[in-house]
This record gives C-alpha cells, sequence and structure tokens, in this order.
C-alpha cells in the first residue's frame, strides 16, 4: 500500500508612513506581542473596553436579523480625485440586488431603520456626510487612499449601527473593495472587530492579498501618466502587493494568510472567479498575455490573490463542537467585472450572511484499480484530477437556471491533482468544497468526478499532449444536509466521499 500521496492544488498557487490611523501601530504591536493573548493586554494598549478579542463565543452569535449588511465597491481609475459625497446610503447595484433575491433581506436605502438591512455606500469624494463630527473631518481628511477609504466605510458603519439598532454589521465587497475591507478588519479601524461589531465577511474577486497587475513599475511610470491627465494613481500603489505585506497583513506581515486573532470572531466566505476572458476588452485574457495562462484568474486578479490561504488557530472560527473552520471558499465561472451578477455566486453570497451552517465536501479514500498508463508516452504511477461542480436544489428553487454554487475543474485550471500507483490506496482527505448553506436548505447536489490525466499544465503535468483524459468514476446524486459518507464503485477505481454538515453557532 502506498503511504505517501503528493498532492498538488493548481489553485494555490509604498508610502513610508502607509497612511496609518492614529494608534494603529501600537495596537498592532500590542497584538503580535500577546498572540491570542492579546485580548489580555487590549485594555492597555488603548482598545476598546467592550467585547475584547477572544470573549467567549456565544457573546457574537451572528444574528441575521439584527445584523446590517454593507457592500464596499471596487476600484475607478478617477476615483481618488472625486469630489461628490462620502459616507451616505447609496443601492449597490447587481451585488446588494443579488442578494436580497436569494435572501429577501430589506434594502437599506427604502429601510434605513431595519437592522438587517443590505445597503452600499460611497468612499470616493471629499464632501462629508452630516453625521460627522469635525473631529470625524479632520481624521478622514488626514488620511489618503486605502487607510482613508477603510476610515469612511467604519464611520458609515457605526452610523447603520446606531440608526437602525443593528447589533452589528457585515461586510461584502468586489475587487479592491476587499482589501479596504481586509485593511480595515486587521486595522481595526474604529474597533469595530475588536468591539464585535463585525460578525461576516464576504469578498467578490476580491484584491485580498494585492494585485500582480498593481507591481508593474511599482506604479511609478503609471502615476507619472496620471497626473500628466488630472488623475491620482495612490488606489494602484496601495495594491501593490509590497504596500499589503506592510501596511494591510499588519499583524505579522504576511501578506497571504489571516493570522490576528481579530479573524477569529468573523465567519469568512471568499467568491472567487475564474473567467480569464474580459468582455470589456474584446474578450482577452488578460492576465493570460501577461505571462499567467496557467494559473486561474480573472483577467484582472489571480486566483491566489483572492483569498486567505491560511489562518493560525487563534484566527479561525471555533464551532460549538469545537472544530477550527478556516474561511470558506467558492469558485464561479465568471470574469473580474461580472462576477457579481452571476447568480451562483449572489446565492452563496447570501448563504454566507444569512446561514449557521457549513457544508465539507471531502474525498476521504481512494484505490486505483486501472491506472491507464501506457508506459510509452506516458509513465505510472498516474496522474489522478478531481473535478466537482456543487448545486443547491434550493437555490434552483429561486432561480430556475440551477446556477453552479462552486466549480473546480481542469478547464478552470483549479482541479486538484495527485499522484497514485495502479494497486495502492491512499487517503487524500482533500477538501472538494467548503460553503455555507442556507438554514431551510435540506440537501446539496454533488457532481464529483475523478479523471486520469497526462496533460494538465496548470498542475505541470506535460507527459502526452494527445491523450484523453480518462474517466475513473463520477459520483452525481443530490444527498441531504447530514454527515455520511457516499461510496463509488468502477472497474478503475473506488473512492468515497464524505459530507460533513458543521453548525457554526
Amino acid at each position: 500500500m502506498k503511504k505517501n500521496l503528493r498532492i498538488t492544488l493548481a489553485n494555490s498557487s509604498g508610502d513610508a508612513s502607509g497612511n496609518r490611523p492614529a494608534g494603529a501601530a501600537k495596537r498592532r504591536w500590542c497584538q503580535r506581542a500577546a498572540g491570542p493573548a492579546a485580548a489580555l493586554l487590549l485594555a492597555a494598549c488603548g482598545g476598546p473596553a467592550e467585547a475584547p478579542i477572544g470573549q467567549a463565543r456565544g457573546a457574537l452569535t451572528p444574528n441575521p436579523d439584527k445584523t446590517a449588511t454593507i457592500h464596499v465597491h471596487g476600484w475607478n481609475l478617477p476615483g481618488a480625485t472625486k469630489t461628490g459625497d462620502v459616507g451616505d446610503d447609496r443601492g449597490g447595484g447587481s451585488t446588494v440586488d443579488g442578494i436580497r433575491r436569494f435572501s429577501s433581506l430589506p434594502a437599506g436605502t427604502a429601510s434605513p431603520t431595519a437592522p438587517n438591512q443590505v445597503v452600499a455606500t460611497e468612499y470616493y469624494g471629499a464632501a462629508f456626510p452630516s453625521y460627522y463630527s469635525a473631529a470625524d473631518q479632520a481624521e478622514v481628511a488626514a488620511q489618503k487612499g486605502i487607510p482613508r477609504y477603510a476610515l469612511i466605510v467604519a464611520k458609515y458603519a457605526r452610523q447603520v449601527i446606531a440608526r437602525s439598532g443593528a447589533e452589528a454589521v457585515n461586510l461584502t465587497c468586489h475587487s479592491m473593495g476587499c482589501e479596504i475591507s481586509r485593511y480595515l478588519i486587521e486595522n481595526d479601524v474604529e474597533h469595530l472587530a475588536s468591539s464585535g461589531k463585525l460578525r461576516r465577511w464576504v469578498s467578490f474577486a476580491g484584491v485580498v492579498n494585492g494585485a500582480t497587475l498593481a507591481d508593474i513599475d511599482g506604479g511609478k511610470q503609471l502615476d507619472k501618466i496620471a497626473k500628466l491627465i488630472g488623475l491620482d494613481l495612490v488606489d494602484v500603489e496601495h495594491m501593490n502587493r509590497k504596500w499589503v505585506t506592510q501596511y494591510v497583513a499588519s499583524y505579522d506581515h504576511l501578506r497571504v494568510e489571516g493570522n490576528n486573532p481579530l479573524w477569529g470572531n468573523l465567519l469568512v466566505h471568499h467568491i472567487e472567479a475564474t473567467d480569464p476572458h474580459i468582455d470589456s476588452a474584446l474578450g482577452i485574457p488578460l492576465m493570460d498575455v501577461f505571462g499567467y495562462g496557467k494559473v486561474p484568474n480573472d483577467g484582472i486578479v489571480l486566483d491566489e490573490e483572492m483569498y486567505l490561504h491560511s489562518q493560525a488557530d487563534a484566527a479561525k472560527w471555533t464551532t460549538p463542537s469545537g472544530t477550527l473552520l478556516p474561511v470558506g471558499q467558492s469558485h464561479h465561472l465568471a470574469n473580474h467585472f461580472t462576477i457579481t451578477e452571476q447568480p451562483g455566486a449572489q446565492a452563496i453570497a447570501a448563504a454566507a450572511l444569512t446561514g449557521s451552517r457549513r457544508a465539507r465536501v471531502t474525498l476521504s479514500n481512494v484505490t486505483l484499480i486501472k491506472d491507464h498508463e501506457s508506459g510509452i508516452f506516458d509513465a505510472a504511477p498516474a496522474e489522478v484530477v478531481v473535478e466537482s461542480r456543487i448545486r443547491y436544489p434550493y437555490v434552483k428553487a429561486i432561480d430556475p437556471s440551477d446556477p453552479l454554487l462552486d466549480e473546480v475543474s481542469m478547464e478552470r485550471r483549479n482541479a486538484p491533482m495527485f499522484r497514485l500507483a495502479k494497486g495502492a490506496s491512499a487517503t487524500p482527505n482533500l477538501l472538494l468544497f467548503d460553503g455555507p448553506v442556507f438554514d431551510a436548505q435540506t440537501s446539496v447536489a454533488l457532481s464529483i468526478k475523478l479523471l486520469e490525466t497526462d496533460y494538465y499544465p496548470a498542475a505541470g503535468v506535460n507527459e502526452n499532449l494527445f491523450s484523453p483524459s480518462a474517466a475513473l468514476g463520477e459520483l452525481n446524486q443530490e444527498v441531504p444536509l447530514v454527515s455520511g459518507d457516499y461510496n463509488v464503485t468502477t472497474a478503475d477505481a473506488k473512492f468515497t466521499v464524505h459530507v460533513a454538515v458543521e453548525s457554526l453557532y
């Protein structure tokens, strides 16, 4: 029996001052020094006295009926030079409309006192809202770029809580709005995170870890050109990976990780876009043109930039049973600009904002009976790829198109691959899906397929370009939302898919 199993996941692949809010550096030093025990020192470090980090989970149990949701939009080229109103109510467009369609939550523009409203705001501009004090105005005016936008969003969140009586807020975001959101959380802007006033974070194709495109020349030449036409590209500078490492990932400066204990009180789900073709650019796969044709991307942002890759235990969500959950993820066929209009993405966002459970689908064990290796152009061991597609019958009842809630495949360049010899067995415990479900949902439709491939460049397999992938076995079944195992046996393979349903609180 082969015990060693190598798994390749194809989808894993500044300003000196940082414009930081006052006191942020001191809080970060205390958090780093204390680690998981940061809560004990928070008051001494100048943090709020209410609801410290690491408090009992029950005190922060999310209540969708008493939690407002605020959407944070993405980058706009002339945005930094706009002079209009900031911190006011906005409709939120397709993102808010889609979330409301699948959740029936009220719109904040029509119901500003509803504690469970969904609303958006504007952070580009120079005209301050009436609820700002003179101190608020001075504080925001002193900031620039991402720190300024995060402060505007945080003050707006406080305003929504005050006017609606909501216990807390959720944040949804798109593109650069997700970097703003992460900065707000990691730097504890307005003490929202440390005081338990943030409950859930859902990102759409987010610039969570920076953007490779913003690294081109560090934005220096782009900035010179922009100034000639009256634009300020501070946003591009702040999406640079080095800036994100220094000022956004401020807890330990690990850009792709989320180890700050503040994450431990938030439920997080990342929605990743996987279509590299940009409609507004004549369907050109822009990131592929720039040399990223073998990795998943949405034409603007690489997949690896859209999610927090790992978390320390103190930063994970703890379930009532004691399970430590990492952030959730789902993958959708949409490009960077169409992801918020994708019904499957909107539906899973609604589930992430209102649901109290997560479904986790795992390939627990595999036995390879036939390897399909010729020994001429391709050689043992076999390269086994796992493709998966997830649908919710609950969502189909709302949208008859039956949208995918998650799609992982060779075509999308994000399917995991491992090697296994003929006759060998392995227990990869490969997590295929980890996503929220609606409270009224009773089942999930699974399509899990194992393939033997000799050509999959995204996973580094280039044995035989002309050899078609061979199907080893497939599970196509609607299963109840209860924990259990599902076995598949064919002439080529035997495997087990495990479904676990986790109660979040």
